[in-house]
């Protein structure tokens, strides 16, 4: 083959192509890694016209493109957060006007209204995973719909994750948009991260470690908006004491500080009692299969074997190994305690570190156990030959029997026996009853245990740079604990805590878990009772004490000991049910006041003040830095105070605020925070037009707010005279929506008819266009090349025009940023709407089919 001495430097026409489609935070990685495969002597050729082309690099882009353009999502993958906040209260929107259109002609069809919209949100969430039990997926989405349909709404369904679901509820989610805005989020996340990580194969130990540094972006703007939400608000209680909420969070186990301290007191509790029951300690680790990783351990490499898992699927596998574990050693009467750490391998593939406790005796069984079901699954690649159950290997045994009879049989031998063949075939309970320090040295990769010594050091000590590095990375005197061994570049564990915390949050990974011992709610309950001294009397006096001391072993054996049922502890949680319903018509969850003693029915309660969250009036904070979601409402507290009524008129105000917060931001308003809360309450105090019981519909809410907005500012600076005014204009545009619902009287069949007709002219033209397109690119690149360019030049003359125009402009009527938002929504909106040419021509291709189809029929 012909050398190529010349370093390539840039890409070509059909990589620049490809990589259009990427976001630009990934467009530049791509370059760089397509440039390398590009320069490699065995990935380049010329074609007939003289060409260069390089198949390796393209194909690699290709897919990677291709990864993009086929994303299940209904927007745009890289989308940032105001734009997925956004289309999150569009897309609620977009229900309510369908739910609205077509209840009645649901109605005539005897079809319910549920089960229809139930199978339209599949088409945008997997409706399936985020409301159904498991064990019911099978039915599928339609068999589903029709089965809630047809249960009773006064009765708890079965089928539901919650018990308090029901379809109405269910139906009040898909209308909501911060349900939809919270399932865009968790979607577009967990998807980019998963083409990054699993297509693009940039994270590892020698590029991004853990998740990708997009991933890691998101993660502290999130948090920060999180922070500066905190900021703004105060509680305050019945007796006037007011707190900064932020202060508030910082003193409890969100603060990271808080919760790598409690989880270490816990810990050396555990230890404590282990030393004085005699018992021992192991560190076991539990790996998933290599087919869950996508790069190798050693140098990063690509890994052959893995087959597409996420660190989701995988967590989930490690739970349902775990189940098995547990379910055995409790048939076993084997009772252990401790904590269990999940942290990422270098290509975020998790695993678990645990501690556990358990007495001397069954330490032996306990390894076999975990080592029995951890090895299970794809036991071959650690070179494990056995069946998993007796019959599986008698099964096997009598395919080797009835081969070995014919060969005997042809030959004139002697016919062998088929208990020969059994006693052969190793089954998995009898290989690992018997397992050996060679065998579990065997399978370290998969599970590894070791023993630690209570008498010879801390178990604590040696747990403590896990749970550091999975929390924040500094010891408790707020230093580093140094670096992380799973980067190339021994990366600070504290910069390390950064990125697991948002790989964490991406993919939904619980990180710690205790097993056995006393439940920890009741015991920080116990802990707001700030009860000392109490050595002697009643029980839960005693168990109060031991908590205010931080004395973890003593509380768990007040409370029974490790091995008592929960249900059986002396000390309960007490809960209190709470009056009205949440935002989605369910009942409120009972809601803790504090605990009791089961024995004697003391109750001592933790809560004694009732607390009102208001905003912070002496830091106003502009619409710009509110963001699109919160927003400001009127105090509101979480006692029982509250009725249907109330209930229902503090969710408009909610949605009401959130909605004067977009329209300020959109149109380039910058009310603060008191001119807007301002602002509702004078809406809520004064207007007419609002009926807080039944207004259900997100349309009219974004009405009332584009009334607001339009209004607002004059409102404002006329101490509110012209409400007469805002409230004509509110009613006009609640009447135009309401005449947009009215059904045409037109027959469908013939207006689907004309319709589709017009359609497929339309689409027959511009298909035409756009193959006489591809033809033109096709036969000349160069002029292809020349219209880009040219574009490029019209576009910076668009540009620079109107960074001209903006410096000359005065200041801009209602009217004008009304027309400036709506075309700025609509190039949002084509753009979204883009694909690649060949996309659009196969898309096109497709409903002209069925258009034709459908008008044959």
């Amino acid at each position: 083959m012909q050398t190529y001495a010349r370093e390539i430097t840039d890409t070509s026409l059909l990589a620049d192509d490809m990589l259009a489609v990427l976001p630009a935070s990934l467009a530049g990685l791509a370059r760089n890694t397509w440039l390398k495969l590009a320069n490699k002597a065995d990935d380049w050729y010329h074609d007939a016209r003289n060409q260069l082309k390089h198949p390796v690099a393209d194909k690699w882009l290709k897919d990677i493109s291709q990864s993009f353009a086929n994303s299940t999502l209904p927007f745009d993958i890289s989308a940032s957060d105001g734009d997925i906040i956004e289309y999150g209260r569009a897309l609620a929107l977009k229900f309510n006007r369908f739910y609205s259109e077509h209840v009645q002609f649901w109605t005539k069809l005897n079809q319910s209204d549920f089960a229809v919209l139930f199978t339209v949100a599949n088409q945008y969430i997997d409706v399936l995973h985020a409301f159904i039990k498991k064990k019911y997926h099978h039915h599928g989405v339609e068999e589903l719909a029709a089965l809630l349909a047809q249960m009773p709404s006064d009765l708890p369904n079965k089928y539901f994750k919650n018990r308090l679901h029901t379809p109405d509820s269910i139906v009040a989610r898909l209308l909501s948009g911060a349900f939809w805005v919270r399932k865009m989020r968790c979607m577009a996340a967990r998807e980019l991260e998963t083409i990054i990580r699993n297509h693009l194969g940039f994270v590892h130990r020698n590029n991004q470690l853990y998740v990708s540094n997009e991933q890691v972006r998101r993660r502290i703007e999130q948090k920060a908006r999180n922070q500066a939400m905190l900021a703004m608000k105060t509680i305050v209680n019945e007796l006037g004491e007011e707190f900064q909420l932020d202060e508030v969070v910082a003193g409890s186990i969100a603060n990271p500080a808080v919760r790598r301290a409690e989880l270490m007191v816990r810990l050396a509790g555990f230890e404590h009692m282990a030393q004085e029951l005699g018992h021992v300690c192991e560190f076991i680790t539990l790996t998933c299969p290599s087919r869950f990783h996508v790069h190798s351990a050693a140098r990063g490499r690509k890994n052959g074997k893995f087959d597409g898992s996420t660190p989701t699927e995988a967590q989930a596998y490690l739970n349902e190994v775990w189940g098995r574990i547990g379910s055995h050693l409790g048939r076993e009467h084997i009772k252990i305690y401790g904590f269990r750490v999940t942290e990422p391998h270098h290509d975020g593939c998790p695993h678990w570190h645990g501690l556990f406790f358990m007495p001397k005796e069954h330490r032996a069984r306990f390894r076999q156990i975990m080592a029995l079901h951890g090895c299970r699954e794809d036991r071959r690649e650690l070179k494990l030959f056995y069946q998993e159950t007796r019959k599986e290997a008698k099964a096997k045994a009598r395919v080797q029997w009835e081969f070995h009879c014919q060969q005997a049989k042809a030959n004139g031998d002697k016919k062998p026996t088929l208990q020969s063949f059994v006693d052969r075939q190793k089954v998995e309970a009898d290989v690992w009853k018997n397992a050996d320090y060679k065998l579990f040295h065997q399978v370290r990769a998969r599970v590894l245990f070791k023993e630690l010594d209570l008498d010879a050091g801390s178990a604590v000590g040696y747990i403590a740079k896990y749970i550091s590095k999975n929390i924040d990375g500094k010891n408790n005197a707020g230093d580093s604990i140094g670096g992380d061994y799973e980067s190339a570049d021994y990366m600070s564990a504290v910069d390390a805590a950064v990125r697991v915390d948002a790989w964490a949050s991406a993919w939904g990974i619980r990180q710690f878990q205790q097993f056995g011992g006393a439940p920890v709610s009741v015991w920080r309950e116990l802990r707001r009772l700030r009860i000392s001294g109490y050595e002697e009397g009643d029980i839960i006096e005693r168990a109060a004490a031991a908590a205010d001391k931080g004395d973890w072993g003593k509380f768990t054996m007040l409370m029974g000991g490790i091995s008592l049922s929960n249900k059986d502890r002396p000390i309960k949680l007490y809960k209190e049910d709470m009056d009205g319903t949440n935002a989605y018509g369910e009942p409120r969850a009972k809601e803790t006041q504090g605990v009791y003693a089961v024995a004697t029915g003391e109750l001592l309660y933790s809560r004694h003040h009732v607390w009102t969250m208001v905003g912070q009036k002496q830091a106003p904070i502009s619409a710009e830095v509110l963001g699109f979601e919160g927003g400001v409402s009127p105090a509101w507290t979480r006692v029982n105070n509250s009725t249907n009524h109330r209930n229902n008129q503090k969710h408009f105000t909610d949605q009401l605020a959130a909605a004067i917060v977009t329209e300020n931001k959109e149109n380039r308003r910058h009310f603060n925070k008191d001119q807007i809360s301002e602002l509702v309450e004078w809406v809520m105090k004064n207007s007419q037009v609002i009926d807080y019981e039944n207004i259900n519909n997100a349309a009219a809410v974004l009405m009332y707010a584009d009334a607001m907005v339009e209004m607002g500012e004059t409102a404002l600076l006329n101490k509110y005279e012209s409400f007469e005014h805002f409230k004509n204009a509110a009613k006009q545009e609640v009447r135009i929506f309401k005449e947009s619902l009215k059904p045409v009287d037109i027959h469908i069949a013939e207006f689907d008819m004309a319709r589709t007709q017009v359609e497929i002219d339309r689409l027959k033209n511009e298909i035409a266009d756009i193959e006489a397109q591809a033809y033109a690119d096709a036969v000349d690149p160069i002029a292809r090349m020349m219209r880009r360019a040219g574009r490029n030049i019209d576009l910076s003359r668009q540009g620079i025009a109107a960074i001209n125009a903006k410096q000359e402009e005065t200041t801009p009527t209602v009217a004008e940023l009304q027309a400036e938002y709506t075309q700025a929504q609509a190039e949002k909106r084509r753009r979204t709407k883009s694909h690649t040419l060949a996309d659009q021509l196969q898309e096109t291709r497709n409903l002209i089919a069925r258009m034709q189809s459908r008008q044959m029929q």
